[in-house]
């Protein structure tokens, strides 16, 4: 066997490929063939790579949530004007258009991969199996920033290119904290941070079905337990976001009514207040004076009886409205704790390493031909 390597890298009494500007089919399988050692010695050194980047890389659990978010109907919305509507053969529902401030499912992988979304993902609190406690992510991170012998080896092999251009490429300048005091327009993070937030989007995906409005959250981490608690943790914050961006126009209007009725409210028990007074301190008195005194607290007390009421019952329509605007989500698929591992895929990744280190002791062994044709002709 050793032989057989040493003569594949050495030998030069190969056939010829090519003659006459024509391929030899028989010329080329020999060549190969000869110099099988060049070829064997390449794949051993390939499956040798695969093998420890596959028993290296550090093991991925993927957790899945599906689940199909309602959206409100125009009928709905219009009551049974809509159903009147409809009948008539007019379509109320083209006219509505606008009215409610609906967030397409297209978009939740936007929201998703926003950077206050993943700020938020990755500063909430979690149950860590392996250090047997409970953190928020990004310290967790910071704690094990630290790469480890696999991802070492795939960086300054698989990733080198990258590695080089990282290594050469001029660190950016940190803004003044001076400059941005008075500013809330944006977001100022820090080089490690910034690291996390990109990290967290390679290892969450929301994937929209447009055939059946079904939408996947699907999360990738080191631990199973983790990859659950963080694909159900997703799915909360996202239905939150859309539930608040739904309703928020309904909660303002809820909240200025609110505020009304309370001040309409203290008012009329005010009056109220003063009628019965009145009323107590002027029992057996009977006067025009006190007939007309007793007449305009009446009337106040009657008109702010009826703004209370009516603002009573606007309170209880707006309550309905954010009822109504909320958003309704049915889990299809929920939140399960894997229990195979998702990555690495050891056979498929030896496997690989097979097949390119054929490709590549093939492509050695025509240079090294092409190497001795130019030597020679020279």
């Amino acid at each position: 066997m050793k032989k057989l390597f040493i003569e594949g890298w050495t030998r030069k009494d190969y056939p010829p490929i090519l003659v006459d500007n024509q391929l030899k089919i028989l010329g080329l399988l020999k060549s190969l063939w000869l110099g099988r050692g060049v070829i064997l010695s390449m794949i051993f050194f390939f499956v040798v790579l695969g093998v420890l980047i596959a028993l290296l890389s550090p093991e991925r659990f993927q957790s899945r949530v599906v689940i199909l978010p309602h959206s409100e109907s125009s009928d709905r919305s219009l009551g049974g004007l809509g159903g009147l509507a409809n009948l008539a053969g007019v379509d109320l529902g083209g006219m509505m258009i606008g009215s409610s401030s609906e967030l397409s499912p297209m978009l939740y992988s936007d929201v998703v991969y926003s950077t206050p979304f993943i700020i938020q993902l990755i500063n909430s609190s979690f149950f860590f199996p392996e250090e047997n406690d409970t953190m928020t992510y990004i310290d967790w991170m910071r704690n094990d920033s630290v790469a480890g012998i696999g991802k070492t080896i795939v960086k300054y092999t698989v990733k080198l290119p990258w590695t080089v251009k990282e290594l050469i490429s001029s660190p950016v300048e940190q803004v003044p904290s001076s400059w941005i005091q008075d500013s809330t327009s944006f977001i100022l993070i820090d080089e490690i941070t910034s690291q996390f937030v990109d990290r967290i989007k390679e290892d969450v995906s929301v994937v929209l079905n447009e055939d059946n409005g079904l939408v996947s959250i699907t999360v990738n981490s080191h631990d199973a337990l983790l990859s659950a608690q963080l694909t159900e943790r997703v799915q909360q914050m996202l239905e939150d976001y859309i539930v608040e961006y739904k309703t928020s126009q309904s909660r303002l209007n809820l909240e200025f009514i609110e505020e009304q009725y309370r001040e309409k409210r203290s008012e009329f028990e005010t009056v109220r207040a003063e009628l019965f007074e009145y009323r107590d301190a002027n029992r057996n008195r009977v006067s025009e004076r006190d007939d007309f005194r007793h007449q305009l607290l009446q009337d106040k007390y009657s008109l702010t009886q009826m703004l209370n009421n009516n603002l009573a019952e606007q309170v209880e329509q707006a309550k309905i409205s954010v009822s109504r605007d909320t958003p309704v989500f049915s889990v299809i698929e929920p939140v399960k704790v894997p229990i195979e591992r998702f990555s690495p895929k050891r056979s498929r990744i030896v496997l690989t390493s097979i097949l390119l280190g054929a490709i590549m002791g093939v492509l050695v062994l025509l240079g090294f031909r092409v190497g001795y044709l130019v030597r020679d002709r020279w």
